[in-house]
């Protein structure tokens, strides 16, 4: 028997073909401060994985809540936001926004239409501009999602 056989024999084809193998992707799921905080206060009490099974969290994600709990509870008696300050992603360039944020407020105003690709069209036009100015090796390509997050 060579190397091949052997490890065609290991492989459990139910496993794979059922879609509990590695290649199955988990729905994310966003938690409040306050259920974060629960969690967390469970965790404390009973253990980490005691927590992540009943509430159904991932024992990971428990471990990093411990870690920010600070966090949270300064978050909790701030705002009503479910993500940390400094969450997401960052801009490209400030400037950026703000020039086609200006443009788009002058277009309306002499009430013309704006659509998708003229709005694409210019970001990638403006962005061309103060890329050459700053001298960055970005890359930005104005894509739909790009687009929908600056709709108001």
């Amino acid at each position: 028997m060579n190397n091949l056989e052997i490890i065609d024999e290991e492989i459990d084809v139910e496993t794979l073909s059922n879609g509990e193998g590695p290649s199955e992707k988990k729905a994310r799921h966003s938690y409040t401060v306050e259920k974060k905080l629960e969690v967390i206060q469970f965790a404390k009490k009973y253990g980490n994985n005691v927590a992540h099974k009943r509430f159904g969290v991932c024992r990971g994600s428990v471990i990093q809540w411990i870690k920010q709990e600070e966090s949270f509870l300064a978050m909790n008696k701030k705002s009503t936001k479910s993500r940390l300050p400094g969450a997401g992603r960052h801009l490209l360039n400030s400037n950026l926004d703000e020039e086609i944020f200006e443009w788009f407020n002058e277009l309306r105003k002499k009430k013309q239409r704006v659509t998708r690709r003229m709005i694409q069209t210019k970001a990638k036009e403006l962005y061309s501009q103060f890329n050459i100015l700053e001298e960055e090796k970005t890359i930005f390509v104005a894509s739909n999602g790009w687009v929908q997050t600056h709709k108001a």
